[in-house]
């Protein structure tokens, strides 16, 4: 009966499908580093640790947000319990067999099928109710796909398609984070919701959209990394309006400042250091890795009728995904240290026991029915 909650909603499914996924896929990764014995999978570790970091983790956890928030847009659900279980088990099936090493054809098959199914019930429900609007989502998601085909496809060019997946998470991020983090801002403080300033917003788009296509594949570009400057700039300035001094006592607020702060602070080491792999993982783990942890909390209590109210350890998930941030980028962008057990394997260990905590505080949320009159 457990199961039956847990695929009742697909923030339900995918959240914990995605927290479980975090908590596992880096342990392979810092073998190797240490050498001890690991796993051999398709196309090798080091392809493998770039693509499962975006596509075992980023993306469920989009797409248990965007199925979840398109019920409130349009009133109807994308996808039925039945349709989620197929979707959801086929994903872990391709979780399995890149790990495993099987045929190319077969793990592309198995690793497609869950983003592109999930995209497609997505784009006719929002057309079907015509809400166009958030249509830019399943072009975000198009693009998604087309990099997940990239990467299995053509294994030599996994940097350059693993940056273009980072980058257009970190694209849906600003687009939905702009919307949402001032609203539950005004809605959990009762203050006046901050309007946006259409300037700021229309420059931070296109330098974003900009950025997104001419970073991955041109990366030491001076013109670039002066791009890169100006979207941190707009970045702390989006972030500085939406400022409030109350925020700082609500961890489900402050949560998402915090990993809002990290994007800018991650445009801004790429403007200053260029684009590298610290500085990629700026975004990848400050951004993504903290903004996922942010959003799932907080949605999987108002969707599962519970009270916004995390639990204290709540707050800890996030110094250690934090933590992860700074052993991995910040100690060796600005201290100069090359320790591979600071730069990974601190890194490493501080992110999987952040989620693996997560995971704990909420899978009794995850498999529990909704309380009743909520």
């Amino acid at each position: 009966m457990a199961f039956k909650h847990l695929f009742s909603s697909p923030f339900r499914a995918w959240f914990f499908s995605g927290s479980v996924s975090a908590s596992l896929v880096i342990w392979p990764w810092l073998a190797q580093l240490t050498g001890l014995p690991t796993i051999t999978p398709l196309h090798g570790l080091f392809w493998w640790h770039q693509h499962e970091m975006i596509f075992a983790i980023a993306v469920p956890f989009i797409l248990g947000f965007l199925l979840t928030a398109s019920q409130n847009w349009t009133g109807e659900s994308p996808i039925l319990p039945a349709q989620l279980v197929i979707t959801v088990l086929i994903w872990w099936l391709a979780r399995l067999s890149i790990a495993l090493d099987l045929p190319l054809a077969i793990c592309v098959v198995l690793e497609i099928t869950p983003l592109l199914t999930s995209t497609l019930l997505l784009a006719k429900l929002l057309i079907k109710h015509r809400n166009y609007r958030n249509l830019i989502m399943v072009a975000l998601l198009i693009l998604l796909t087309i990099a997940d085909i990239a990467e299995m496809t053509t294994p030599q060019q996994v940097t350059q398609w693993a940056r273009f997946s980072v980058l257009v998470v970190i694209l849906l991020i600003v687009i939905f984070g702009g919307r949402v983090i001032p609203f539950f801002t005004a809605s959990g403080l009762g203050v006046t919701k901050v309007l946006p300033i259409m300037g700021l917003e229309r420059a931070l788009m296109i330098t974003q959209v900009l950025a997104t296509l001419l970073l991955p594949f041109t990366p030491e570009a001076a013109v670039v990394r002066g791009l890169a400057l100006i979207i941190a700039v707009l970045h702390v300035w989006r972030w500085m309006r939406w400022q409030h001094w109350a925020l700082w006592q609500k961890p489900l607020l402050w949560s998402l400042h915090v990993a809002y702060l990290n994007i800018a602070l991650g445009w801004l080491a790429i403007g200053l250091f260029g684009l590298n792999s610290a500085t990629l993982h700026a975004l990848a783990i400050g951004g993504i890795g903290i903004m996922v942890l942010a959003f799932a909390g907080r949605v999987s209590l108002a969707h599962a009728g519970r009270a916004l109210k995390p639990s204290p350890i709540f707050a800890i998930t996030l110094l250690f995904v934090t933590a992860a941030v700074i052993f991995r980028v910040w100690i060796p962008l600005l201290f100069n240290v090359d320790s591979v057990s600071l730069r990974y394997i601190a890194s490493g260990i501080f992110w999987a026991t952040g989620y693996a905590v997560f995971t704990a505080i909420y899978f009794r949320i995850w498999f529990s029915p909704r309380p009743v009159g909520h």
